[in-house]
């Protein structure tokens, strides 16, 4: 089960910053594998790797100007970048499908502190997503740390 006020928080994020809905199939041919980041303490940020059916790729960036734990804020910062094939391999493995669990089994509430991590991928085999709060190893962590280092965001505190 997946907690409806964690997958809320995500979905009230994604349409403030004005993301496509990924659950819905499409047959257009193109991968894409996104990451909503909600920290407490820190403005909120998407990161969607869109890979087209030719192989290329590009990675679009939307910061959102308030506090995630708080208040989202609008779209403050928008960008998008061309993704070398052999970034778009590594991403695309890390999130391989059979990896994402929606939840693992855990102990009581996330905490007041902390962010929200989700992984979500579409392609033609469809939809999956994964969540975990302030995660510190495995595919939803790995999956955000190749999304924030192709858009130049490791700076950032991570949490």
């Amino acid at each position: 089960m997946v907690d409806d006020t964690v997958l809320a928080s995500f979905a009230e994020a994604l349409a403030k910053a004005g993301e496509p809905a990924l659950a819905t199939p499409r047959h257009e041919g193109r991968t894409i594998v996104r990451f909503t980041w909600l920290r407490s303490f820190h403005a909120p940020i998407v990161l969607r790797l869109t890979v087209l059916p030719d192989g290329a790729g590009h990675l679009d960036m939307v910061r959102l100007s308030g506090l995630g734990g708080y208040e989202l804020g609008s779209v403050e910062d928008r960008q998008r970048w061309d993704v070398a094939s052999t970034d778009i391999a590594a991403v695309l493995q890390a999130a391989d499908p059979a990896r994402l669990r929606p939840v693992e089994p855990g102990c009581g509430p996330p905490g007041a502190d902390g962010a929200g991590w989700l992984i979500e991928r579409q392609d033609a085999r469809g939809f999956q997503f994964a969540s975990r709060w302030s995660p510190r190893d495995g595919v939803v962590r790995e999956v955000g740390m190749l999304l924030l280092q192709l858009g130049g965001l490791s700076d950032e505190e991570i949490y």
